[in-house]
């Protein structure tokens, strides 16, 4: 830093044209060096002489065959002279750095395939092949978003890109795989909210849309940052976020955050209420953004409950009335016969298969009576109704036949899938209720308040 201090007290360094504002010469991240000047040979030369007066004192020395300058608005001739000056490269526009492409023009869809390759790269993992419907919508919140979230902090991405990501993880969700097939549930109700009858997932375009609008919530408040100071000397100066007229040849990310004022003016009093707290809350922004007043009445039902994922999700596509029964493959034309595998007296529609069906209502007899509740299954739509009365609040009842729900659907989905495929032909149901009812007590036992009450319907 003192050299850098030095070298810029002499006159004859000229800074780079965009950089003499707020006089940076360099950004440094750990043993990355960014150097700025202006493109003459004496700038370039005075530079040189700092580098070398550094390397004399620490030892330190720089590797030409690792160092590149990049020029703009030169002549020919001085580039070769800088050139046979420092010995360095010569690098082009975009290169990577820090992961994501540093370009002096709107980044083409081209350079984002290595985030797209990323993401591939994770899905053809052979361990992917192994996770349930549940455990692949939570690898795409927990991996696939946290990808792309650090490219979206730091520029806009492309709408073509996003859909072209969003179409790898919906194929992934339904198929296990990146090859697409028609979705059982639309992305945007999969990617909305558990009470809007979705799986909480991100909205990507949403949420750029959100990192960009962070981005000019820190340009409206002249946060202490470097580049916020940037953009302030080069392009606001004394005038306001909110009434610049920015130039035609203003960098295309500037362009972007400077639209999202439209977004601000549709959410005023919400961006108004985050000025008060002085605080910019991306996921309540995120919340306010893609709010919709359709509430499924079974969310409840979803949410909070303490049953396995995969039996949860598998009640998800029951209430969204989804599942992939033979009903259901018949009408998409992809099955023929659509007889009941249980009972084979009727066709298995998802009323039938959940309920009606003599098979498994004697499964729910059965689990209903362990927990002591005295009901009996009719219709699946009158049936989500006394289920959805039943589960609210939080009571030991009501905790623990959420569990039962999840589990039971699950269960007869599974003891369907297994007559059908032959992995377990046994017509007796004893062992599948046993099953499901040591599923209900090893998840309601996580809660170590209704122990007690769960060890008493074991007795």
């Amino acid at each position: 830093m003192v050299f850098m201090d030095k070298m810029t007290s002499t006159t004859a360094f000229k800074y780079h044209s965009k950089c003499a504002k707020i006089g940076i010469t360099h950004l440094a991240f750990v043993d990355d060096v960014l150097l700025f000047s202006r493109g003459e040979t004496q700038s370039v030369q005075i530079m040189m002489n700092t580098f070398q007066q550094f390397s004399d004192s620490t030892g330190l020395s720089v590797n030409p065959q690792k160092c590149q300058i990049f020029y703009s608005g030169m002549e020919e001739e001085t580039i070769n002279k800088v050139h046979e000056m420092t010995g360095y490269g010569r690098g082009t526009l975009p290169v990577r750095y820090l992961g994501v492409p540093l370009a002096s023009k709107r980044v083409s869809t081209n350079h984002y395939l290595p985030l797209i390759e990323r993401i591939l790269s994770r899905i053809r993992h052979w361990s992917s092949n192994l996770l349930s419907i549940a455990g692949r919508i939570l690898l795409v919140k927990s991996i696939f978003l946290a990808i792309t979230q650090y490219w979206m902090m730091c520029f806009p991405i492309p709408k073509t890109v996003i859909h072209k990501i969003e179409a790898i993880c919906r194929a992934f969700v339904w198929t296990g795989t990146d090859k697409s097939r028609k979705s059982p549930i639309a992305w945007t109700r999969v990617c909305s909210s558990i009470k809007n009858g979705g799986m909480n997932l991100i909205h990507m375009e949403t949420w750029n849309r959100v990192a960009m609008l962070r981005c000019l919530w820190s340009l409206s408040l002249k946060v202490d940052s470097l580049w916020v100071k940037w953009v302030h000397a080069y392009y606001i100066k004394h005038d306001s976020v909110w009434n610049i007229n920015l130039p035609q040849n203003v960098t295309w990310i500037l362009k972007d955050i400077m639209a999202r004022r439209e977004d601000v003016s549709q959410h005023m009093q919400f961006w108004e209420d985050m000025q008060r707290r002085g605080k910019f809350a991306m996921k309540k922004l995120y919340d306010q953004l893609t709010k919709d007043d359709t509430i499924v009445q079974w969310s409840h039902v979803i949410q909070h409950n303490g049953a396995r994922p995969r039996a949860i999700v598998c009640l998800w596509l029951v209430c969204h009335n989804r599942l992939a029964t033979k009903s259901r493959l018949k009408r998409l034309g992809l099955l023929q016969e659509e007889t009941c595998s249980l009972c084979m007296e009727q066709p298995e529609d998802i009323n039938h298969l959940i309920i009606d069906c003599k098979v498994t209502r004697h499964i729910w007899l059965e689990v209903l009576q362990w927990l002591e509740l005295h009901h009996h299954p009719v219709q699946w739509q009158e049936e989500i109704a006394w289920i959805i009365h039943h589960t609210k609040g939080k009571s030991f009842q009501s905790y623990m036949l959420k569990i039962a729900i999840a589990e039971t659907v699950y269960g007869i989905w599974k003891y369907r899938n297994e007559r059908i495929f032959g992995t377990n032909v046994n017509v007796d149901t004893n062992p599948v209720v046993s099953n499901i009812i040591d599923s209900i007590v090893v998840r309601g036992w996580i809660k170590v308040k209704h122990r007690k009450s769960i060890a008493l319907l074991m007795m």
